[in-house]
């Protein structure tokens, strides 16, 4: 018997009817129970509900937040067209507290994956739970970002849990699980990914976050669909600016137009969440000591090839190229498509 299972496959999903029943009856067994004579529901509505029981509905293989339940996220609530359950792995702790959703380009260049995952490194160190879906590019960089310092992170899936998408994605949304964030899906396991399950992705984006964070997208990508969910919950949007002779620049310009905000800090993100005290911004990093400092002081400047490296620091070539491996490792230099090192927030 699963009635909550059997009022998604009655109403669908992604429906304000679905709000509106829970709100009138209570609960899925209140709907099984009164629906059929109520008069709440259309002959259509009747018709697709009351041919199907909920005693033939399996039971959910995941953990089930359901509509009303104490673990139901708060932030949901707010929708128009709530889900009426959320299938969880890993912990629903993950979804309550200060949290930014970020959203971006499947094909970022390197600086962008490179701010993607700094942003989320220093979100998560901030205290902020790091909420993105789970395809390449920004999403899955943002995540690593939140794993490697130890935080909270949340993917959000556009199918089922038996439709990973992509089939990449299943050791990240693991480790996620492991590691006291949460992946959680609006659909059962055998629904499979639609175009139409990325739209109605985007509202959960923006639902589960305080704000949300576009470290680069180009003037058509997804990132949009959560952009304008997050207007439409009136939550902030925040674009990091990039090259202007990409076409990133394009997706960027059109993020301001709409409404957006530049950022370019970290910190910038974790001011006063939902009305909470401003968080205040990670602590700087230790500026090390030998070729190391003198690569990042280099570099403060802007950035530069190897070659300018080698010759702007006074060390040996094999200390300079160590130092160099040793920084890329702790995430505060990378290299570029152009061949050019830069430092990373």
């Amino acid at each position: 018997m699963n009635p909550a299972l059997w009022l998604y496959r009655g109403l669908g999903p992604a429906t304000p009817r679905l709000k509106a029943a829970l709100a009138h009856f209570g609960s899925p067994e209140a709907v099984w129970q009164r629906g059929r004579e109520d008069g709440f529901f259309t002959a259509r509505e009747r018709a697709r509900l009351f041919s199907r029981d909920p005693a033939d509905e399996p039971p959910f293989s995941h953990r089930a937040l359901c509509w009303g339940g104490e673990d139901y996220p708060a932030r949901l609530s707010a929708l128009p067209d709530p889900p009426g359950f959320l299938l969880c792995e890993g912990d629903p702790a993950a979804l309550a507290g200060p949290a930014v959703t970020v959203a971006g380009s499947r094909t970022p260049d390197a600086y962008g994956a490179d701010c993607a995952r700094a942003f989320g490194r220093a979100l998560a160190q901030g205290g902020a739970a790091v909420v993105a879906g789970v395809a390449y590019g920004v999403d899955q960089a943002a995540l690593e970002g939140a794993l490697s310092a130890g935080g909270r992170a949340v993917a959000v899936l556009p199918a089922g849990f038996g439709h990973l998408t992509p089939a990449g994605c299943r050791d990240l949304c693991e480790r996620i699980a492991r590691a006291g964030g949460a992946v959680v899906s609006e659909h059962p396991d055998d629904c499979p990914v639609t175009r139409q399950a990325y739209h109605q992705r985007a509202r959960l984006l923006a639902a589960l976050g305080d704000r949300l964070f576009v470290p680069q997208c180009a003037q058509k990508s997804g990132a949009h669909l959560a952009a304008a969910a997050a207007r439409a919950l009136q939550k902030p949007v925040y674009a990091l600016p990039g090259d202007v002779r990409t076409p990133f620049a394009a997706g960027f310009w059109r993020l301001l137009q709409e409404g957006g905000q530049v950022c370019v800090y970290p910190h910038q993100l974790l001011d006063h969440p939902q009305g909470e005290p401003a968080a205040p911004p990670p602590p700087p990093r230790e500026v090390p000591a030998g070729p190391a400092g003198a690569i990042l002081a280099l570099l403060h400047s802007g950035p530069a090839p190897l070659e300018g490296i080698l010759a702007g620091v006074q060390a040996p070539p094999p200390a300079v190229l160590a130092a160099l491996s040793k920084l890329e490792l702790a995430g505060q230099i990378a290299r570029g498509v152009d061949g050019r090192y830069r430092r990373v927030l």
